[in-house]
């Protein structure tokens, strides 16, 4: 009689959970578990502030080569300074030899479950995700550092928006320690080619991870998925994924050539490097605003002849809804509304995050009564945090400039 389920691996490496203090830090909780080890949330007992602290297997320890190479990507990364790329503060080594890494503690969630989390994410943010990852990609490849596991569960989206990057450097110290193939089924959906061959990677390997999300994103199902491992190789390195998946419109047919460059077989005819993948993506959030901005002129119906010519007014809005204002404080009232309504319209369109929205209007409020105009300071942090457009500052002032030439006391 033969047991049929599963057997644990026993090359593995057993992982043990801590209690107690790791150095200066005080463990309080554990946060998550991986393949080489557990995150905890630790308290620094000297700077006094909580950090993420991720605390390796021991046998590392027990290879020298290993952990010299641990410990020279470690600080590689904790050189990087980047706000797309989590903040390492500290490494060392516990008593029994385990390495750890303290890291800036992230509070939100990561982008695997931020996709299964509902409501679903609009393309503008999916795209805007993406665009975050390959900022921070390019600041890692420009410094020589490759991080050979992107995937949704390594991209941590905070609660302001902000898209941190997790887990540089693991990735190979993980194929350097495991042998059972069985391990990497989680991360083999979004390897490349090369990864598959067992070639050498370079920055454009990350890109093709990166491509494989944004399908992802797009399709909702990752584009090589299969059942077992060896199939999931034959189609990174043999198979086209299924375009016919992605949903139809002019917002998908704009991010096709895209999304199927960036999934090329070839190194050469892949993406060249993070800054040219951000770029194409970014040229098509422009010109797909801009055509949604003459769609919209195209919608709204000016009020010719009246208070309310200067105004677009949405569509909808009729002579008799006009007519019913009556009396100028009314109209003046109404004129305000139209304007906010209208800037919504546009806003929205600028700025994915609903609260820079709402310190853009609260800050053109404050204009518009002869008050101080600071709220649009942090409106326009938290746009260029949440977008990380190189023409941020631009698309913010046409925006800004916007607000102000419809403001009637301006």
């Amino acid at each position: 009689m033969s047991d049929s389920g599963p057997k644990p691996d026993p090359a593995a490496p057993v992982i043990k959970e801590i209690t107690g203090r790791i150095g200066k830090y005080d463990i309080l909780k554990p946060l998550g578990k991986g393949a080489m080890g557990m995150v905890y949330l630790a308290h620094d007992t000297i700077l006094e502030r909580d950090v993420a602290l991720k605390v390796m297997v021991a046998s590392i320890a027990d290879d020298p080569e290993l952990k010299q190479r641990f410990e020279r990507e470690a600080k590689a990364v904790a050189r990087m300074t980047h706000p797309n790329v989590v903040n390492v503060f500290d490494l060392g080594n516990h008593t029994d030899g385990s390495p750890f890494i303290a890291m800036e503690l992230l509070k939100g969630m990561d982008l695997q479950k931020a996709i299964r989390t509902p409501p679903p994410m609009l393309l503008d943010r999916k795209v805007a995700i993406i665009v975050q990852v390959l900022s921070g990609l390019a600041h890692a490849h420009q410094a020589g550092i490759v991080h050979r596991d992107i995937k949704p569960a390594n991209i941590f989206i905070n609660h302001d928006g902000t898209v941190k990057i997790m887990d540089f450097g693991v990735a190979r110290l993980t194929s350097a320690s495991m042998t059972g193939t069985g391990n990497i089924v989680g991360t083999a959906d979004y390897m490349s080619p090369e990864q598959v061959k067992g070639a050498k990677v370079d920055g454009r390997s990350d890109l093709f991870s990166v491509g494989c999300m944004l399908y992802e994103l797009m399709a909702g199902r990752r584009p090589f998925h299969s059942d077992n491992l060896m199939a999931i190789f034959y189609k990174i390195t043999h198979e086209e994924p299924n375009f016919d998946l992605i949903p139809q419109g002019l917002e998908y047919d704009a991010l096709m050539p895209i999304l199927k460059k960036s999934l090329a077989k070839s190194l050469e005819e892949r993406y060249q490097t993070a800054y040219d993948f951000a770029v194409a993506l970014r040229e098509v959030e422009v010109t797909d605003r801009e055509e949604r901005a003459r769609h919209l002129d195209r919608e709204v119906e000016p009020a010719a002849g009246d208070e309310l010519a200067h105004v677009h007014v949405p569509a909808g809005l009729t002579r008799r809804d006009r007519a019913q204002a009556g009396g100028r404080g009314r109209r003046e009232r109404r004129v305000r509304e139209l304007r906010r309504d209208q800037l919504a319209l546009l806003a929205k369109r600028l700025l994915p995050a609903a609260e820079p929205l709402d310190l853009l209007v609260r800050g053109r409020d404050a204009r518009d009564a002869g008050r101080d105009v600071a709220p649009l300071e942090p409106a326009k942090d938290a746009f260029v945090r949440d977008t990380s457009t190189l023409d941020a500052d631009e698309v913010f002032a046409a925006a800004l400039e916007f607000i102000l030439s419809r403001n009637p006391s301006g």
